[in-house]
């Protein structure tokens, strides 16, 4: 049993960031237990420590630690103001839609430091928040993060008025948080030229509705080729199996179509209906496959073959 157990914990520190979840479970608590602050815009600290699983190869704190200790700071906070709660009520999520961090001095082993948090403003989308490194030892600032907190499900303006139960004004910006405002729409103009998003969308609001758009004719003669290669695939199996059974049983397709050729047009150039033979014994097996092949190909053939329809 005992074996089991630790062969289990075994699979979970592999597969999973165990210390991640257990961390979270006990901020959760933490916070649950402590007073509610009602103030939106008021700063608040938690504590932490470098410890060795925070360190990298040159003895201080990873950097990509800082940001999982401003996910915990930014949690802690959400639960002590409310907006944890409240988004949670009104079925919205919080999901971090930037983040940019500027490190100003490492923080060594051992070391104590607090993250200062505080909400700088929102907009009809999301919230904005800077976080600090503040070492206890001298009270400097080790970096500072700037976070955008999008709102999935609402707006933040309605998550504040349901907290407060009434509408508050948002503060103005500080001007290091417009000019990062401005960066991240610049970034995300810049990608979105890249990928061709913006003549996209020009080029289909200038379009006419009611003409036809070329690439969906493109698209159905992609779709209709390799509809085309299974078929024949398909029905090249599938016939070397069939055949045997339609001679037993007295049947012979009608020979329409050479089996070389292509598919026929439009119009069908003979019958595509079965007809009732005698077998003969010195006909070859090996005939059935080709006009099996054949009989179903010019019933299938004038469904490949139609145009695209206008919209």
């Amino acid at each position: 049993m005992l074996l089991l157990v630790l062969f289990a914990l075994l699979l979970l520190f592999c597969n999973l960031d165990v210390w991640y979840f257990l961390r979270g479970a006990l901020v959760f608590f933490e916070a649950w237990f402590q007073p509610t602050i009602g103030d939106i815009l008021a700063e608040q600290s938690f504590d932490g420590m470098v410890l060795p699983h925070d360190l990298d190869y040159l003895g201080h704190m990873n950097n990509s630690r800082y940001l999982r200790e401003c996910d915990f700071a930014r949690f802690h906070h959400y639960m002590r103001n409310g907006l944890f709660m409240a988004s949670r009520k009104l079925g919205a999520k919080l999901v971090v839609g930037a983040s940019t961090i500027r490190y100003r001095r490492s923080l060594a082993f051992k070391e104590v430091f607090e993250i200062r948090t505080k909400v700088l403003g929102w907009d009809e989308k999301a919230f904005y928040l800077e976080q600090r490194f503040v070492s206890k030892k001298d009270s400097f600032v080790s970096a500072v993060m700037l976070c955008r907190q999008n709102v999935v499900g609402t707006s933040p303006e309605t998550i504040i008025e349901y907290i407060c139960k009434k509408k508050i004004e948002c503060p103005e910006f500080p001007e290091e948080l417009k000019h990062w405002i401005s960066f991240i729409s610049a970034s995300s103009q810049a990608l979105r030229a890249e990928s061709g998003l913006e003549h996209k969308n020009k080029r289909g609001s200038a379009a006419d509705p009611h003409q036809p758009d070329q690439r969906d004719g493109f698209k159905r003669r992609t779709v209709i080729q390799i509809r085309r290669r299974m078929i024949n695939y398909c029905l090249t199996r599938f016939s070397s199996g069939f055949a045997p059974v339609l001679e037993t049983s007295g049947y012979s397709p009608v020979r329409c179509l050479d089996t070389n050729s292509a598919l026929p047009s439009r119009s069908p150039p003979c019958s595509r209906s079965l007809s009732v033979t005698s077998s003969s014994s010195s006909s070859s097996s090996s005939v059935y496959p080709a006009t099996w092949k054949s009989t179903i190909r010019l019933w299938i053939s004038p469904r490949l073959n139609s145009p695209p329809h206008s919209p």
